[in-house]
């Protein structure tokens, strides 16, 4: 353990954590838990094979609803869940005991979330409905859920009977001897959520980005019956870091759910219908050099529905990608020219401050067209650090809401009165703390933001209409 929690590895993944929840409040007992279950499960055993394991990216979810009603989900576990019914009337939910709200499902006029319940050998993983039609509307238990190849951080029903479509942690996913994958199918029946298939996730002419790799047994509980032969334990592995779906949560739309790796720009579009993949879309175009964009942290920066059922994407410039690709060094790699390479990269990206913003349309083949930067939207970031910190959302009345010149994110949910802050109880007069006297500092002179750069070589990007066809087949592109 002390080795991992000291490796360059853990270190990276945990700074990229800090980055994402910069500002906001602490996480929920039941977030800590699920977080370091991850890092402890799925990452130790690739902290000696792997040299760099690509950055999750945190981002609010919206979800608008089959009858017009908008949700907001909050990454942080401190904010309700947040919902405005086409008439107007706007409703706040509080998340089950525990729970952090980011990770859930809107479908069928109802949410849909995970939590764990019960402590020691009685624990368990449930999944809950809130039905927005019930009076009075609470959370209810639909079933118990089967862990025995992973658990669902989100479950969504499809629209076939009694099937679920599960989608596990960045860091996570299903897996057994054989088989892996970041997303599942689940089947309910008599209040059992039981696993029923991996949904395969492709790329190019790889049929699955996953794969199976084996964990050690779990170790002893004290005061319990030992089995004579310990469980085989497996994890889901992705193939090529890049790879890894690091977009925290997916977006939702209507008919579709979407996975993204935002280091790279991939997106897997699985269907809400019966639960597979129906086309992956590959906007950094990295092809078979996807292992060397490992310099930049997020090539896509967010994604989110809009009313109309279609995806706004921001990304960066793909020149940045080229950069990349062009100052990455192998793994063996002497450490200070890896950190040379690390440098220059950050120095050239440095101008590089303007969102590339795409409309993605299911409607019509998924074509992919680039469009203006959104009504009222700073078009350049202060600087690029705030660039790949970027959130944006809809509001209700479908205008988007941002921290593109660098508030704290919360801030400008409580700018623009989106969602609702959890009553806290108040400290004890004995356990409040002390209010030290600061002096208060001179002002300080803000510096001008730089003007926005000049893109030498770079032609915009086309339009990109892409080919029809469906299954577990990444579509070619046509400019």
């Amino acid at each position: 353990m002390h080795s991992f929690c000291n490796s360059h590895l853990a270190q990276k993944i945990l700074r990229a954590y800090l980055i994402e929840r910069l500002a906001m409040s602490p996480m929920t007992r039941f977030t800590q838990s699920f977080f370091g279950l991850c890092l402890l499960v799925s990452m130790a055993s690739r902290a000696r094979s792997q040299s760099y394991f690509p950055h999750l990216k945190f981002s609010d979810s919206v979800v608008w609803g089959e009858g017009g009603e908008w949700a907001h989900a909050p990454s942080s576990g401190d904010r309700n869940i947040t919902v405005v019914l086409p008439d107007g009337t706007r409703k706040t939910i509080p998340p089950p005991s525990g729970r952090s709200t980011n990770a859930l499902g809107f479908r069928n006029q109802a949410f849909w979330m995970t939590n764990h319940e019960g402590e020691g050998p009685g624990a368990k993983d449930i999944l809950l409905r809130w039905d927005l039609q019930a009076k009075p509307s609470k959370w209810e238990v639909v079933g118990d859920i089967d862990g025995s190849r992973g658990l669902p951080s989100i479950l969504i029903p499809l629209d076939r009977p009694d099937r679920y479509l599960g989608v596990g942690f960045p860091l996570l996913g299903f897996a057994d001897k054989e088989n892996a994958s970041f997303a599942a199918i689940f089947k309910e029946k008599d209040g059992r959520l039981s696993f029923e298939d991996f949904v395969a996730m492709p790329y190019g002419s790889d049929e699955n980005i996953c794969r199976s790799s084996p964990r050690p047994p779990l170790p002893p509980v004290a005061g319990q019956p030992q089995p004579e032969k310990p469980q085989e334990r497996y994890a889901c592995e992705g193939r090529i870091p890049a790879l890894v779906p690091t977009l925290w949560t997916p977006a939702q739309l209507k008919d579709y759910l979407v996975m993204a790796a935002t280091q790279t720009g991939v997106l897997w579009i699985i269907s809400l219908e019966d639960g597979r993949c129906k086309r992956v879309i590959d906007l950094g175009d990295m092809g078979e050099k996807l292992q060397k964009a490992e310099l930049l942290e997020h090539f896509l920066l967010a994604m989110q529905p809009t009313s109309d059922q279609r995806l706004l994407v921001a990304t960066c410039d793909p020149v940045l990608l080229r950069f990349a690709e062009g100052l990455y060094l192998p793994p063996e790699s002497s450490l200070e020219a890896r950190k040379k390479a690390r440098k220059d990269f950050l120095t050239t990206a440095a101008d590089f401050r303007t969102p590339v913003w795409l409309s993605i349309d299911p409607g019509d083949s998924w074509n992919i067209t680039k469009v203006d930067p959104p009504l009222g939207l700073p078009q350049h970031a202060w600087d690029n650090n705030m660039l790949q910190r970027f959130h944006f959302i809809f509001d209700p009345k479908g205008n988007v809401v941002s921290n593109m010149q660098g508030s704290p994110w919360e801030s400008v949910l409580d700018d623009h009165a989106i969602g609702t802050m959890k009553e806290k109880k108040p400290l004890p007069e004995s356990k409040k703390p002390e209010q030290p006297q600061v002096k208060t500092p001179a002002t300080p002179t803000k510096e001008a933001p730089k003007a926005a750069p000049v893109l030498k070589g770079a032609t915009p990007p086309k339009p990109v209409e892409l080919e029809g066809g469906s299954g577990a087949t990444a579509p070619t592109a046509k400019q």
